[in-house]
């Protein structure tokens, strides 16, 4: 009865997603029109550099979420499974690509136990530190958005987090996860928040250069663009409903920016960074394909 719930809550979202954006459209197509033509090839190059820079440590990060979790893999095995699993988030049912990361996992000899330890030290660093990161860097340059963010939508972050804490406690408590395991080596910690860092500001950059044309003197700073980006990515992340979170970032995006660009820019700018993001990783997936995986490749 759940499953069914969700899941109609899913096709419900993703029609009214289709439904608005197809309204919108078809009432602002002229400042739409005007604002695709002022998105330079050049700023969707270095767009697609900074995602591109961003999706290969994300394999990086794999591999590091691996070791925490008690097991090892090369780095291109890690680059190929991360990379083809990745096209499953498209995939109706928004699982699919936990399904083929664990089924990739246990052809590499993973328990089951190593493959939910994998996949929890993974996507707990990813989304923790994504939006940690989003909220320090608006924190310090533009504090009075934080401040309107959470006094608007507060209940609905403090829903995520009593809902994240206690899937943790259950997860503790039911899975046997190995938390203080994964969580243990402090030097292993430092490394997989610095390479976040690096990370989370690639995708933030990826965004922001296609902002570029439309700021003015008054327009967002790059470090909140790239605070608001992992913001909403992170959130995006964790809505159940939303598959790839599709519609949640870009409101997020589009509650962050609206003081600085029109709603029409900012669903353009949405739009073209969803297809950029897309485009590469359907090209690392495809390159993955044609590289061997196998052997030691210590990084």
């Amino acid at each position: 009865m759940k499953n069914k719930a969700v899941s109609a809550l899913k096709w419900f979202w993703m029609v009214s997603i289709v439904t608005f954006v197809t309204v919108f459209i078809s009432r602002n197509h002229e400042e739409i029109w005007d604002a695709l033509q002022q998105i330079h090839a050049f700023y969707l190059l270095l767009s697609f550099f900074c995602i591109a820079g961003a999706k290969i440590l994300l394999a990086l990060f794999m591999r590091y979420a691996v070791w925490s979790a008690g097991r090892d893999m090369d780095f291109l095995t890690c680059f190929k499974i991360y990379n083809i699993s990745q096209l499953g988030k498209y995939i109706p049912g928004n699982i699919w690509h936990f399904v083929g990361k664990a089924a990739a996992y246990k052809g590499q000899g993973f328990s089951a136990g190593d493959i939910r330890d994998a996949l929890v030290a993974e996507n707990a660093w990813l989304v923790g530190c994504a939006f940690a990161y989003g909220i320090v860097l608006m924190g310090i340059f533009n504090f009075a958005l934080v401040e309107h963010l959470f006094s608007s939508y507060g209940m609905y972050a403090a829903g995520i987090g009593v809902v994240l804490i206690f899937l943790a406690i259950a997860g503790k408590k039911l899975l046997k996860i190995r938390f203080e395991q994964i969580f243990s080596d402090r030097r292993m910690n430092f490394k997989i928040i610095l390479l976040q860092v690096v990370i989370w500001t690639l995708l933030g950059l990826g965004f922001f250069w296609l902002a570029v044309p439309f700021q003015d003197g008054e327009g967002a700073s790059v470090f909140m663009v790239v605070g608001l980006y992992a913001i909403a990515y992170s959130i995006g992340f964790v809505t159940p409903f939303a598959p790839a979170g599709i519609g949640v970032r870009e409101v997020v995006l589009a509650l962050g920016l609206l003081p600085y660009m029109p709603v029409e820019v900012i669903i353009v700018l949405s739009a073209a960074n969803r297809v950029v993001y897309m485009a590469v990783e359907v090209l690392l997936a495809l390159a993955s394909q044609r590289w061997p995986a196998g052997g030691h490749t210590p990084i």
